[in-house]
């Protein structure tokens, strides 16, 4: 116990002793030590724990406590130099590893972004079918009984509205897909 400097609880003097004597004779000695003033006793809780008296330790000189002063430092800056050495050795390696990380994620990310885009697209083709197809029924409509074709219809109604001659698309913006050479069927 003199040569560790550390509390010890009954258990762990059993155990130091490697079982060569029994618990409750080696009770009984550490409470002889303790009312001799030897070992101190301390409770926590239920279990005690038994300590030298710091007072029998030898004291050392102040040389020695220089000496391990000095050495204390040099451990110390040789520990931050070990650490400091250990934080570039990671960085390299960290920096390696994100070029690695990069990579897989570019070529996962390349992938999601084009699948994110078809999808897109296909909502977008989706809404113009869909749009389209209101349109037209709205045009045969009101085109039902009308002798000539939608698109002159387009005209026709354009020009009573306005009292212009020019044609619908011109003026108004409005064009069919077929005037623009645009297909559905493409962007399936």
């Amino acid at each position: 116990m003199t040569r560790q400097n550390r509390p010890y609880s009954l258990n762990d003097i059993v155990a130091a002793l490697q079982n060569t004597h029994g618990k409750a004779a080696i009770s009984k000695a550490v409470d002889d030590l303790v009312n001799e003033d030897a070992l101190y006793e301390k409770l926590n809780g239920k279990q005690k724990v038994f300590v030298i008296p710091q007072s029998n330790l030898p004291r050392p000189d102040d040389n020695e406590l220089l000496a391990m002063d000095r050495q204390i430092e040099e451990l110390m800056s040789t520990l931050k130099e070990l650490q400091e050495r250990i934080k570039s050795a990671e960085s390299v390696c960290c920096s390696d590893k994100n070029q690695e990380y990069r990579a897989i994620l570019y070529e996962n990310g390349h992938a999601w972004m084009k699948k994110i885009a078809e999808q897109r697209c296909q909502a977008a083709v989706a809404e113009w079918k869909k749009r389209k197809r209101m349109a037209m029924e709205i045009i045969d409509a009101v085109a039902e009984g009308y002798p000539k074709s939608r698109r002159q219809m387009m005209v026709d109604v354009y020009k009573k509205i306005t009292h212009e001659t020019f044609p619908l698309q011109e003026d108004m913006g409005v064009e069919t897909d077929e005037d623009r050479g645009v297909s559905l069927s493409a962007f399936v």
